[in-house]
């Protein structure tokens, strides 16, 4: 029996779904950049490719989830939530307000410039580290001290702003 486009398509989809989600997890937690960074882009193409063709197959079964209180709530808020990314990205494109510019300028600031971007002073930078086992001097960069500690960047720079005091836990 020949397979049918069905047959072919979602497994493709759930095959792209999957190395999407992995890939895009290790892009935001810069594991692996270079070997994902392109595969990500090329293989989410045929992953919206293959989607489209799904969803206009099978338009009848998604356009039948809007009159569900639940699955209409959750398609707006994800259509909410992706417009305002993108919104923010477009926004702050080419003025260096891109948080991941930021971010990428935060991990090659030495460890006082650092602090004091984050309103520490180095010497309480140098505690705050110290007391997560890292040892670091006021003049060694982030990524350095990331490297050494076997982190990614972000968790020393994460290590630098405690939680909150207050009892809820989060940043402050």
């Amino acid at each position: 029996m020949k397979p049918s486009a069905r047959d072919i398509v979602t497994p493709a989809v759930v095959g792209l779904f999957l190395f999407i989600a992995i890939s895009g997890l290790g892009l935001f937690f810069h594991v692996g950049s270079g070997f994902f960074h392109s595969a990500h882009e090329w293989l989410g193409l045929l992953f919206a490719a293959a989607a489209l063709w799904h969803g206009l197959r099978y338009w009848k079964n998604i356009a039948g989830y809007w009159n569900k209180g639940v699955s209409r709530a959750v398609m707006t808020g994800m259509v909410v939530l992706s417009l305002g990314f993108a919104g923010v990205s477009l926004a702050t494109s080419g003025q260096g307000g891109n948080p991941r510019q930021v971010l990428q300028a935060m991990e090659h600031a030495s460890l006082g410039n650092a602090a004091l971007a984050l309103g520490k002073s180095p010497t309480e930078a140098i505690a705050l580290l110290k007391s997560k086992g890292i040892e670091a001097s006021e003049t060694q960069q982030i990524s350095e001290l990331a490297e050494i500690a076997h982190l990614p960047p972000t968790a020393v720079l994460l290590a630098l702003i405690p939680p909150q005091q207050n009892g809820k836990g989060g940043p402050r």
